[in-house]
């Protein structure tokens, strides 16, 4: 296929799925509709994750951000975590060349995202900030995401207490 093809055709997508969020997200919270609707475009409910689908982790994923009162960028990118796949799930619903994440979603998105992806994800809960390497509003990002991404795959009982001791972490991480 040509390349002014392959654009053609790309421009094409996200023009659609522009206007179906346009369609669909007039009388839902707007970031939550239109992630809804962009992890359904790009088959994440037919993709097997845990105990059901990507689409539900993701959601998942989002809605504890959004309840812990997490800025946009970071529920949004807490629910498109694992589309350029992680060191945990190496499944890629999305090519790391796309620009399809931060066209819909915005740079900053993207690039939590796609951090998180290339991340070793173990470091991110240690105390050695500086072992992560990354600057301390992205890691506190990065942060945010893993506790929402290990408190959607935990029982309902296990959440809570572990919701208190992140959050117990993270606050005295702040204040140092």
């Amino acid at each position: 296929m040509k390349m002014k093809t392959k654009i053609f055709l790309s421009v094409c997508i996200v023009l659609f799925i522009v206007l179906l969020i346009v369609f669909f997200c007039k009388k839902k919270d707007e970031p939550q509709a239109r992630l809804e609707v962009f992890l359904k475009e790009i088959g994440a409910d037919r993709m097997e994750h845990g105990n059901g689908t990507l689409h539900e982790h993701l959601m998942g994923t989002f809605l504890l951000l959004r309840d812990m009162k997490a800025e946009d960028d970071i529920c949004l990118a807490g629910g498109l975590h694992s589309v350029y796949g992680t060191s945990a799930y190496k499944t890629k619903t999305i090519d790391t060349k796309s620009t399809i994440v931060r066209d819909m979603f915005g740079e900053n998105v993207d690039r939590y995202v796609r951090i998180f992806s290339t991340m070793n994800r173990r470091l991110l809960l240690s105390e050695n900030d500086e072992s992560v390497g990354l600057q301390m509003e992205d890691l506190m990002a990065m942060r945010q995401i893993e506790i929402a991404n290990m408190m959607e795959q935990m029982p309902s009982s296990k959440k809570i207490e572990v919701l208190k001791q992140r959050l117990a972490a993270m606050t005295t991480t702040l204040q140092k």
